[in-house]
């Protein structure tokens, strides 16, 4: 343990004069759920700074040690290890799935766990058919939903322990009282509960949005969805911006064709944001929200726009405004965005298509948010893989994020291992605002600090122990990204 802790304070530290842009080390990885050489999905590396996208892995449902068809996305763990879930697959039969790791400095992909075969009567106890993504929780566990399986084939809720490869069932979903056949991921918010949505289920079979203590394994239902009410059939994730979380449904509200929506845990009260029309701002969306660096929320809708082919939108908090940023249009740009986006620390959003594009197998593409410029990155084609679905991009830390913004910026993050109390020295000719904000390993913001020149002094007896993540924001812009470790 000693020398973990000094390894992770040689890395963290940091007192650099900017002098040249670097972005050392940050690659993405990615999925996709079809192609490659079995047709069953390739995961893959792509690096902004030379644009080389490689493929890394051909999934194979056919291979009991390996699995096929992923859904979701990868998720980095404290170990700096990649972990994912491929719905089918594995050592239990071709309609179970697995859960693995992938190891980004080898190239080593290992699976880790089989999900129960199909039986006869249609059962598979410890859950299967994984579409979602894995999250890890500031106890270091990972946790997931399987969507299919358990003991009444709704799906079920699990822990898997990475230090000791087990894994745990810790609840099935019921339909009615629990929900059904969830297709998005967990997320834990900042009172340390985890809150995830099904699909189907609840009151109405119209889904449920749900809280699971970890803690005492307590599962709460907060809201059934009603489908003109409150919107239906969500099957993306949640996402917490300043104590509130924020999510979309597929269908429902007052068109019929899904709503964004606001859920504070704090009151269980709930806030339809947003209605979904069709031409104007797009329909049926199936991915996330994301929060960038500008404080907006960014998604994309699976259809409608001005070619029914989707849509990128932005949506402002702040004057609770939505604009419609991009019309997808096929073969240029894509079609049928079934995921979600991610930033970079240079401010770009990353994401994907499920169709369209040169072979219309999807497209791989970046926004910049600043110029609202759209670019294509890649036309997936088969061989690379194709149609990639409920995923999103993630980006792998190997080294620290700069950015040359202001010619004399000193900035200096201590003690890294911290415990009660973190120290920020910002010294710069920067007079604009500037923000330390802390996030944890899936990409939930936890606290913003307005930071002044000078050392700083924050609080840290708020968070528990684990690996987290910072930015340094200046005027919107990322100029400087790392882990930060707290100990207790």
């Amino acid at each position: 343990m000693k020398n973990k802790k000094l390894l992770f304070a040689s890395l963290f530290i940091i007192s650099i004069l900017f002098i040249n842009r670097t972005y050392a080390q940050h690659k993405l990885y990615g999925m996709t759920f079809l192609g490659g050489t079995n047709d069953d999905g390739v995961l893959f590396e792509y690096d902004p700074v030379t644009s080389t996208y490689t493929k890394k892995l051909d999934f194979d449902s056919a291979s009991s040690s390996i699995g096929g068809c992923p859904g979701g996305s990868l998720m980095q763990a404290s170990n700096n290890k990649l972990y994912g879930m491929a719905a089918l697959g594995g050592t239990n039969g071709g309609n179970a799935g697995v859960l693995f790791e992938y190891n980004s400095d080898t190239d080593t992909y290992t699976k880790k766990f089989d999900f129960d075969s199909i039986d006869a009567q249609g059962c598979c106890p410890s859950g299967c058919i994984p579409v979602g993504s894995l999250i890890q929780a500031l106890n270091n566990k990972l946790y997931g939903m399987t969507t299919y399986g358990g003991t009444n084939g709704y799906g079920v809720l699990f822990e898997y322990d990475i230090t000791n490869n087990t894994y745990t069932k810790k609840l099935d979903f019921d339909s009615i009282n629990t929900g059904a056949y969830s297709y998005g991921n967990l997320m834990q918010a900042s009172n340390g509960k985890l809150y995830g949505m099904t699909t189907y289920g609840g009151a109405n079979d119209d889904g449920v949005l749900f809280e699971y203590d970890i803690t005492n394994n307590i599962f709460t239902k907060k809201l059934d969805f009603v489908e003109n009410n409150t919107g239906s059939w969500p099957n993306g994730s949640l996402i917490q911006v300043n104590g509130k979380l924020y999510g979309m449904t597929y269908a429902g509200g007052a068109n019929g064709v899904g709503v964004l929506f606001e859920y504070d845990p704090n009151t269980n009260t709930y806030i339809k944001k947003f209605d979904f029309d069709y031409t104007n701002t797009g329909d049926f969306p199936e991915g996330s929200l994301l929060q960038a660096s500008n404080n907006k929320l960014y998604g994309m809708t699976t259809q409608g726009g001005t070619n029914n082919d989707g849509v990128l939108f932005e949506y402002d908090l702040g004057t609770d405004t939505y604009t419609k940023k991009l019309d997808f249009d096929s073969a240029s740009t894509g079609k049928y965005p079934r995921g979600s986006l991610m930033q970079t620390p240079d401010g770009k959003l990353y994401g994907m298509t499920t169709q369209g594009g040169t072979n219309n197998n999807g497209t791989f593409f970046k926004y910049d948010i600043t110029t609202n410029t759209y670019t294509k990155i890649l036309n997936f084609d088969g061989t690379n893989g194709r149609n990639p679905q409920f995923t999103a991009l993630i980006e792998v830390d190997t080294g620290s994020y700069i950015q040359n913004l202001f010619a004399n910026n000193e900035i200096k993050v201590y003690p890294n291992p911290g415990k009660d109390k973190i120290n920020v020295i910002f010294n710069s000719d920067n007079k604009q605002e500037t923000y330390f904000e802390i996030f944890s390993l899936s990409g939930n913001k936890i606290v913003s600090y307005k930071l002044k020149q000078g050392k700083n002094i924050f609080s840290a007896k708020n968070l528990s122990q684990g690996i987290y993540s910072y930015k340094i924001i200046v005027n919107k812009n990322t100029i400087a990204s790392d882990k930060l470790v707290i100990i207790k």
